[in-house]
């Protein structure tokens, strides 16, 4: 408890990565370089003149972190949306949902049940970002799931020598964060 008083100083004395600023200067428009800078001598001769200088100089900290704080803020936005995702769907489209543990009731969910439930139809788009899909009756879930937990259902049959191959095509699965990879799933039957 002895050297509280040192860690606080130092934590009001470091620079803001964001603000640039430390919070000692925010608050009281200078940045002391010790303990000693803090207790200062009193000048008599101009108190009013003191006091305009002093306000004009928070005033002037206090926009300059404005403006560090919003050219900050979009930096990380900018590196927050080169990795979003912008996918849209349509209402009657079909596509995959992924269950997740938080969305099921306790117990009722373990790691051995199916992680993808499927296919199933987008019945209204809230917005760009939400869904609402219809679900099965033995789901007892929201119905509701963000664009990260939903992908296409791409259903494509094809005819190779007389044998019938169903192709899954699981596209943009960057809930399993392998954007390029595609899985999928044969299933044969002899003619």
């Amino acid at each position: 408890m002895g050297f509280f008083f040192v860690a606080t100083f130092a934590h009001n004395h470091a620079l803001n990565r964001s603000s640039g600023f430390s919070p000692f200067q925010v608050v009281y428009g200078l940045l002391p370089r010790g303990p000693l800078d803090l207790t200062t001598l009193p000048d008599h001769t101009r108190l009013h003149g003191v006091a305009a200088d002093f306000v004009d100089n928070i005033h002037q900290v206090h926009v300059q972190v404005i403006t560090n704080l919003q050219s900050s803020s979009s930096k990380y936005k900018a590196a927050s949306d080169s990795h979003r995702r912008r996918v849209l769907f349509e209402v009657g489209d079909q596509v995959w949902a992924f269950l997740t543990k938080d969305r099921m009731p306790a117990h009722a969910y373990n790691k051995l049940k199916a992680k993808k439930i499927g296919p199933l139809t987008v019945l209204e788009r809230i917005n760009d970002n939400v869904y609402r899909l219809q679900l099965p009756a033995h789901i007892t879930t929201s119905d509701v799931f963000n664009v990260l937990l939903v992908i296409h259902f791409l259903l494509l049959i094809r005819q190779v020598d007389q044998t019938k191959i169903l192709f899954y095509y699981l596209v943009e699965n960057m809930f399993l964060r392998f954007a390029k990879k595609i899985q999928f799933y044969c299933i044969r039957e002899k003619l």
